[in-house]
């Protein structure tokens, strides 16, 4: 998202896309959803609502992979106004992905509210006593390694959506839609080789 979006948006968008407005959508909705999804779901296991979360991220990003004729009625609506013309102060016709993208980012802040703040208590919940601090760094590496594996989406932006050339942005995307989708269905599919009792955890 940080690191393809801004371009993305400058050559499938068009030039200067406000692209920052549009990624404040999460932001917004994380303020509001976190505690809220926090106080309702906090009898739930963290590694349920880890793999809930994360499944909710990757079917948010699998929505920027349509195509996007599809969103055009949403674009000519009422609601493509209101975020256009309203929200992202846009002047003339508002490109279908503007929709699409608005419409993962909330799908995607919602799946994030679920998982983010989980991710770091299931560490905390599976540590050993006077571990909590090392397991909560340990909790961090995937991060860290999904870091080192970032400038590969450079390599991707500019085989699918070129500065100078044909955008080829489903293809784009279904790429990243795809890779989002390792993490629920590695947690599915080992959880009885990683998953632990969570201590307090009624709902396992």
């Amino acid at each position: 998202m940080d690191y393809v979006f801004p371009k993305f948006g400058d050559r499938a968008m068009g030039l200067h896309a406000p692209v920052g407005k549009l990624a404040g959508i999460n932001a917004i909705l994380i303020i509001v959803l976190a505690p809220i999804v926090g106080a309702l779901t906090q009898r739930i296991a963290s590694y349920r609502m880890v793999i809930i979360g994360s499944i909710i991220c990757a079917a948010g990003v699998f929505i920027m992979a349509l195509p996007a004729d599809w969103f055009v009625p949403a674009a000519n609506s009422v609601f493509g106004s209101a975020l256009g013309h309203g929200y992202l102060r846009l002047t003339g016709a508002v490109h279908p992905y503007y929709i699409m993208s608005a419409l993962y980012l909330t799908i995607f802040s919602i799946g994030e509210a679920f998982y983010s703040p989980r991710v770091y208590e299931y560490a905390a919940a599976i540590a050993p006593p006077g571990q909590e601090a090392s397991y909560g760094a340990l909790a961090y590496l995937p991060f860290l390694v999904g870091k080192l594996l970032i400038g590969t989406s450079g390599w991707l932006l500019a085989a699918f959506c070129p500065e100078h050339g044909q955008c080829r942005p489903q293809a784009l995307w279904l790429i990243f839609a795809l890779a989002a989708s390792v993490a629920p269905i590695g947690l599915l599919l080992f959880r009885r080789y990683i998953r632990v009792p969570e201590s307090g955890r009624q709902n396992q």
